[in-house]
């Protein structure tokens, strides 16, 4: 209380005064947005008692012809005091609303009661979001292809997980990848399974996989899942430009539903 009373007075020397000024400033700045609008009133007292103090001091030391004294605590009253108003300012105005969402990103995976709905290019995040969504037993697929890496991947973890499979529109090229995985798989009375070979795409200039390998690695992967050999042998012979779309009858038939 001594150290304020002094201030108030213009009693203190050159160094407290400048703290008492933008000392004081800074920690209502720093504290304000903590405490709120009552920190308004603070503030109001505390920029008069900085006012009078600095004009107290300054009208001291002038009569020892320290000018520059008087310079350096008239400026430090001055930026205090524009310290002081422009934190009330922000104090009042309105908090800028914050938003927290990814910007262009848009989840693929919708759950409700365990059932997961799955549309969009077929592609890791689908993978990702399974992943990170407990309680699974249902997949159901609307999907036009994508990523046959991704396919797969994601058909062997929901072959692992022990999840059904089911398609209700189109599951086309390498959605197909991830209907295989299902333990249990089925068309609704609007499903489609589409198959076709792969392509590379043409403009990559340097391939670093092999178009071959792949088809290998996938014709492995639908015979275990309980794809009849025959079957897989006429889904890479269809022509990557071409979609092969079989019946209900040649699909049950070949094991892919069941």
């Amino acid at each position: 209380m001594e150290l304020i009373s002094k201030f108030w007075h213009g009693r203190l020397g050159f160094v407290w005064t400048i703290l008492g000024l933008i000392g004081v400033s800074g920690a209502l700045s720093y504290g304000a947005a903590w405490i709120g609008w009552p920190v308004i009133l603070v503030l109001v007292a505390v920029s008069i008692w900085q006012g009078v103090g600095a004009v107290r001091f300054g009208e001291r030391v002038l009569r020892d012809g320290a000018l520059s004294r008087v310079y350096g605590a008239y400026a430090s009253m001055g930026v205090a005091l524009v310290s002081n108003f422009l934190v009330g300012v922000g104090v009042l105005l309105p908090a800028p609303p914050v938003d927290l969402a990814v910007k262009g990103y848009a989840a693929k995976v919708a759950v409700l009661d365990g059932v997961a709905t799955v549309s969009g290019d077929i592609d890791y995040q689908i993978l990702t979001e399974l992943k990170t969504t407990h309680g699974v037993r249902l997949v159901v697929l609307q999907s036009a292809g994508g990523s046959v890496q991704a396919g797969r991947a994601i058909g062997l973890f929901v072959s692992a997980n022990g999840i059904d499979t089911r398609v209700d529109g189109q599951c086309f090229s390498a959605c197909t990848l991830v209907f295989a995985g299902g333990v249990q798989r089925a068309l609704g009375p609007q499903g489609q399974l589409g198959f076709h070979g792969y392509r590379l795409d043409e403009s990559m200039r340097v391939q670093t996989v092999s178009k071959d390998v792949i088809e290998d690695k996938d014709r492995a992967f639908l015979i275990a899942q309980g794809f009849d050999a025959v079957f897989v042998e006429r889904v890479f012979a269809t022509p990557s430009a071409d979609l092969w779309t079989p019946t209900i009858a040649e699909l049950t038939a070949a094991g892919v539903l069941r």
